[in-house]
């Protein structure tokens, strides 16, 4: 475990602030970043889940819903559910971006949560009763985000992006409630202790609304000619 002090900086990004990536100054060109992962479940059979998805637990199935394929997890049972996907990367730099549908029911929302480098990794969760997405690592709330751009019922898109300089002192982590790769404004830093982990992807939805809750359209990317890839 790398004990270095690392400067983390958190970006939320806002419908309607357009820009080509600069933080502190500093001009990030991620234009000639390449795909590695898209998964849009236009070519999964209706009932059946892509092939090199993992499921942590829960019932989930690609369905059809208003004309286009998405994954679905039952509202019941109420539960920590979730599944890995995507390959196994080993990088200080990459994307992972996603779309996510939840409901309400009373007072009850639904809640997605993820995990960057495996399921021990570098957590957050997006809660939007508290309007907050928060952060943990290993098992310890780091820090928490004002989020007042979600709801429980729209279909919402999420992006990452995660940069290290090239003395690896310095992580930054840009957050977007957009996955256009360019809208974002810097909301909050905080200092973190650990790098992030390696590891695969992992996604999770607490269907505390007891209705069925959804994800599309999975992307990762990361700088072009990166090798590190299982």
């Amino acid at each position: 475990m790398n004990k270095k002090l690392l400067k983390t900086t958190i970006i939320i990004g806002f419908y309607g602030f357009i820009a080509t990536c600069a933080v502190h100054g500093k001009n990030l060109d991620t234009s000639s970043w390449e795909v590695v992962y898209h998964e849009s479940f236009s070519e999964v059979k209706a009932g059946e889940l892509p092939e090199d998805f993992f499921v942590l637990d829960g019932h989930f199935e690609v369905i059809e819903k208003k004309g286009n394929k998405c994954l679905k997890l039952n509202g019941k049972p109420v539960g920590e559910h979730g599944f890995l996907y995507g390959p196994r990367l080993s990088t200080d730099s990459f994307e992972v971006a996603f779309s996510c549908l939840g409901a309400v029911k009373s007072r009850r929302h639904s809640v997605f949560a993820g995990s960057l480098g495996g399921i021990k990794g570098y957590i957050f969760r997006i809660n939007p009763v508290s309007e907050k997405l928060s952060f943990y690592y290993d098992g310890a709330r780091i820090s928490d985000v004002s989020l007042p751009v979600w709801s429980s019922n729209d279909w919402m898109n999420v992006l990452l992006r995660i940069t290290c300089d090239s003395k690896r002192s310095k992580r930054e982590i840009l957050i977007s409630m957009k996955n256009d790769y360019e809208q974002y404004e810097i909301k909050a830093e905080l200092l973190i202790q650990d790098e992030i982990k390696n590891g695969r992807f992992a996604l999770w939805g607490f269907a505390y609304a007891e209705q069925d809750i959804y994800w599309d359209n999975l992307v990762i990317r990361v700088p072009n000619l990166y090798e590190g890839i299982k």
